[in-house]
């Protein structure tokens, strides 16, 4: 007998499963044959971008909302996450708590979306041991070294630690050499070591990012992804919505993006 396929939907703070990322999504995932389950976050502050205390707090209560969500729920092994932004986090963390080795579509991802992919620990509480959140808050160091002291998670011995520094030779190439197409493919780096990626890949799946998102800055989402093994797609000027305020450029964006996670689907099938 076939096991059933399951999708779960895991929606933004403000970026809702009704928004068009998400709902697109949603019919490519029941025309493959997903049951579909949509989670709703609710009670988050106002004014979380730039603090990272409120980004800390955002994304704990995100995850447990998730682990509440979730209690009881016949998932199975073939499950997919579909996570926007806050909600990429607590992909992450669930499929971390559970040890579910998931596929995955992250649309616009933050930094601690591979802050959590890349804990070796106990991924409980584990807001509460982060010094920062995000890249505007004045004490904000991201983990992959890029200027001074790299800023590890908790738990990582000194093997892990030095595994974690970043390699260079980030395969990046053009997606379609032609004019009417936006996004750039930014492959895995191949050249990580088996023992880096027993670290650092817990999942798989695709990414998307647009350099105009002010909620995560493109080259450590460019690191996060290829240590974490997921293709990323990267749109210029596009913004957290993957949006650039041009409609008939924005449509076509949104052709673009589905269309490539109707690739995906199709390859995991």
């Amino acid at each position: 007998m076939k096991e059933s396929k399951t999708a779960i939907f895991l929606p933004g703070i403000g970026y809702h499963n009704d928004k068009p990322l998400l709902y697109y999504t949603r019919m490519l995932a029941q025309s493959h044959g997903y049951r579909v389950i949509e989670i709703s976050f609710t009670g988050f502050d106002r004014g979380i971008k730039g603090n990272a205390e409120k980004m800390r707090a955002a994304a704990d209560l995100a995850a447990r909302q998730t682990e509440e969500f979730l209690r009881g729920e016949e998932i199975g092994h073939n499950v997919l996450f579909v996570s926007k932004s806050i909600g990429t986090v607590a992909a992450a963390v669930f499929q971390k708590e559970h040890g579910i080795n998931g596929r995955n579509i992250f649309f616009t991802p933050l930094e601690d979306t591979f802050r959590v992919l890349a804990h070796s620990g106990d991924i409980s509480n584990y807001y509460s041991s982060l010094k920062s959140a995000h890249p505007t808050d004045s004490s904000y160091s991201d983990n992959f070294g890029r200027s001074g002291e790299a800023d590890f998670p908790p738990g990582l011995s000194d093997q892990e630690k030095e595994a974690a520094v970043p390699v260079s030779g980030i395969a990046a190439h053009e997606m379609v050499a032609h004019e009417t197409h936006e996004m750039e493919a930014i492959d895995p780096d191949s050249s990580l070591s088996a023992r880096e990626r027993e670290i650092t890949v817990p999942v798989s799946g695709i990414a998307f990012h647009g350099t105009g998102d002010p909620w995560a800055e493109t080259e450590v989402i460019k690191e996060g992804c290829a240590r974490a093994g997921i293709t990323l797609y990267i749109t210029e000027e596009a913004n957290h919505s993957m949006e650039t305020r041009d409609a008939l450029r924005d449509i076509h964006i949104l052709q673009e993006v589905i269309g490539k996670c109707e690739e995906y689907l199709n390859s995991i099938q």
